[in-house]
């Protein structure tokens, strides 16, 4: 009989879940076990399939690669829009405009990282610039200013 619970433990230390989705995970990876194949079998289908479910439930709560989590509807709170998004991106004037705000803005955007390779890839590409020296001082220069925000 295969012990679901030390199933349970597995997907949970795999995931890095909580005990409720590890076992939401099981049961669905339960509905398509093959109740004829041996017991180990079985053990380690439950254990790889839970930890699929798992980590499908968990992607499906964010929006693609932003890593924004999706607001769910509420019966208990009702949500309204916000009135404007033109304060959004006030902290991008603390950046001098030209290259430095480009690249602050794509990093906010999720778009970029806060490497040199990163910021020399993007001048190579969008700017024709192709040193490296620019990409380092771009990095520098949003860091100073970003550390002055």
């Amino acid at each position: 009989m295969v012990d679901y619970s030390s199933c349970v433990a597995k997907i949970q230390r795999r995931c890095q879940c909580s005990l409720n989705e590890a076992w939401e995970g099981l049961n669905e990876a339960f509905l398509t076990l093959d109740r004829t194949q041996p017991e180990a079998a079985q053990y380690w289908w439950l254990i790889r399939v839970g930890s699929w479910n798992v980590a499908d439930a968990v992607r499906q709560r964010y929006i693609g690669k932003t890593g924004v989590m999706r607001e769910e509807p509420s019966d208990f709170l009702t949500h309204a829009a916000p009135d404007s998004d033109e304060h959004e991106w006030d902290f991008l004037n603390a950046f001098p405009e030209g290259l430095v705000r480009e690249f602050a803005q794509r990093i906010a955007e999720g778009k970029a990282k806060l490497t040199p390779d990163s910021a020399r890839h993007w001048l190579r590409t969008k700017h024709n610039i192709n040193n490296r020296t620019t990409g380092r001082e771009v990095i520098n220069e949003i860091r100073i200013c970003a550390a002055r925000i």
